[in-house]
């Protein structure tokens, strides 16, 4: 009968990794957060126009309003004091 040895990672390779993946996900997170106030203030502001299925608007021009920038603003402060559906209001 073979008995192996499993080497465990150390405590601090644990702490290492979990501060990596932590950071990760922070960053991923403020991302979304940017992508999500910018795709929902550029709808929300009706500057998307399209004729003929094609977007007459310009490219970046409706992305870059400054309107969806308040509104990505206005979720990170929503979200900063405990999120949307916590039951607490502003």
């Amino acid at each position: 009968m073979q008995v192996g040895l499993i080497s465990l990672p150390s405590a601090a390779q644990r702490d290492d990794v979990q501060r990596r993946w932590s950071l990760l996900f922070s960053i991923a997170s403020m991302i979304t957060l940017v992508l999500l106030g910018i795709v929902l203030g550029a709808v929300a502001s009706g500057t998307i126009r399209v004729e003929n299925g094609v977007v007459v608007s310009g490219f970046l021009k409706s992305w870059l309003a400054p309107f969806p920038f308040a509104l990505f603003r206005a979720l990170v402060v929503r979200i900063s004091r405990g999120g949307f559906f916590n039951g607490r209001s502003v």
